[in-house]
């Protein structure tokens, strides 16, 4: 619900509003090391993919197979950003876990 007063309230005070999330991936090279993933929604089917996308990591805690799928069908429709790795906020995440 917080989400949808978010958005309500931006569109109110004529703000567009970025909603996004992130994902933990295992990187090909390295699969013990866990890199960060941002995902945006572009526009309301973004955004159901988004809610797609974070249900199924809440579910299993990692980047599945499935998540390709879900992306490639919705790629019009969502942002993928993969931060630097030896960024600040990359860093940051990792010191989180």
């Amino acid at each position: 619900m917080g989400q949808l007063n978010f958005i309500i309230y931006a569109v109110i005070k004529n703000i567009e509003p970025i909603i996004g999330c992130v994902f933990q991936y295992k990187q090909w090279r390295n699969a013990e090391v866990l890199s960060p993933m941002i995902v945006y929604a572009k526009d309301e089917i973004g955004y159901q993919s988004l809610i797609e996308l974070s249900t199924q990591y809440q579910q299993t805690k990692f980047v599945s197979k499935r998540y390709g799928k879900i992306i490639k069908e919705s790629s019009e429709h969502i942002q993928i950003v993969f931060p630097q790795e030896n960024s600040e906020w990359a860093l940051n995440v990792r010191m989180e876990k």
